[in-house]
């Protein structure tokens, strides 16, 4: 199964599956002039091994080749905050009793627009590895987080030629109206009291 990654105009707009206003809000900001796109799992690999604060350890990565890297590529270590890994409590999902969407859309609209001056990277894996379930998923964060983004291509499926045929057999979920899965990560951003904007929706 696959998700769907382009509209015809008849299938744009309010109220249309895929344009809900928090995801036009964090979709958008994949198009800005900022944004470099990561196509391969190498190319995350070299960013994350080049950036600051990262530790390439002299422990071979297994069967690297396998994953499009290069042989004598080493397993990275980089120390995160205090923050690791899912943060349960920051978890908000749309429609659940108590979640105002109205105030985390302008919570979003403030962290995407904070992020305007910063280098965006954008990768795109596979979540499912399987012709009866592939989703496409799309992964927008800063320059300087690069070690994340690399993990996150390892913890999902790079988009290898193998893949990219497999997910183009894979059957459309939903009857071809499920949309790719888009996330902005910002983990440099942090609450800026601004008119209108309320954090007690977090």
């Amino acid at each position: 199964m696959s998700t769907k990654a382009y509209y015809p105009l008849n299938e744009i707009g309010k109220g249309k599956v895929g344009f809900s206003k928090t995801r036009a809000i964090i979709e958008a900001a994949f198009y800005g002039n900022n944004v470099v796109k990561v196509n391969t799992l190498k190319e995350a690999y070299n960013l994350a091994k080049n950036s600051p604060g990262t530790i390439v350890t002299d422990m071979p990565v297994y069967r690297a080749e396998e994953f499009g890297l290069d042989a004598d590529a080493k397993v990275l270590l980089f120390n995160d905050g205090a923050i690791t890994g899912r943060y349960a409590t920051a978890r908000r999902i749309a429609g659940e009793p108590g979640v105002d969407c109205e105030a985390l859309d302008k919570v979003v609209m403030d962290a995407v627009y904070s992020a305007r001056y910063k280098k965006l990277y954008h990768a795109t894996c596979f979540a499912g590895l399987d012709e009866e379930f592939m989703v496409k998923v799309h992964l927008l964060i800063p320059e300087g987080e690069e070690n994340i983004m690399y993990n996150w291509m390892l913890n999902f499926q790079y988009m290898s030629d193998d893949y990219v045929k497999m997910y183009k057999r894979s059957k459309p979920i939903a009857d071809g109206n499920e949309p790719d899965i888009y996330i902005f990560s910002d983990p440099q951003w942090t609450p800026v009291e601004n008119p209108g904007v309320s954090f007690d929706c977090l």
